[in-house]
């Protein structure tokens, strides 16, 4: 029986958005964590560089994970990963700690995307498939959230709030669809 509801591509485009907001946000919060913790060059790269990274490094291993542990353990993994090293990044006493939780970052962000569609794949079916995903979010609208929202708050606040909407989208996250299946049995 196919899913009528909207929720699941909701709560996925909603995890998504949270991912490139973590991309982006280093790009209107840089000067203001340099400020703080006392950045050189290289720090300043390595915060811009991090979460590119972690993701790069996670994406074909959370992809790995989504086909043998299941997709929406690792898309709850990701998302859990995401909102703790969120949490970790707007505590950071030091330059090192930010840039180690912005590869972690980046690992969450590598669960999320890799089995995001992939999950919605496995929900929907036949009509809501076809009319949902295709023109649904993934269009590029959530890589046009505005990362200037970040420069009017505290750079701290803005990491907190980021684990704040990641750890309020993962109850929903919980729900989404089949449980996970068991691995593949070797023949």
């Amino acid at each position: 029986m196919p899913v009528t509801s909207k929720a699941p591509l909701a709560i996925v485009a909603l995890a998504t958005l949270l991912s490139l907001v973590v991309f982006t946000l280093p790009l209107t919060t840089l000067e203001a964590m340099t400020a703080a913790l006392g950045l050189g060059p290289a720090q300043q790269a390595w915060i811009m560089s991090g979460m590119p990274l972690g993701a790069a490094c996670g994406l074909l291993i959370a992809g790995a994970f989504g086909d043998t542990l299941g997709r929406r353990r690792t898309f709850v993994g990701g998302l859990w990963l995401a909102a703790l090293a969120s949490v970790a990044a707007a505590l950071a006493p030091t330059g090192l700690f930010l840039i180690v939780a912005r590869v972690v970052q980046g690992l969450g962000s590598a669960g999320i995307m890799a089995c995001g569609l992939g999950l919605l794949g496995q929900i929907y079916e036949g009509e809501p498939r076809r009319r949902d995903l295709g023109r649904g979010p993934w269009r590029g609208r959530g890589a046009g959230a505005d990362p200037r929202r970040g420069a009017a708050a505290d750079w701290r606040m803005a990491r907190r709030a980021l684990g704040d909407r990641a750890c309020r989208d993962h109850p929903c996250a919980e729900r989404l669809g089949p449980p996970a299946r068991e691995p593949a049995q070797p023949a």
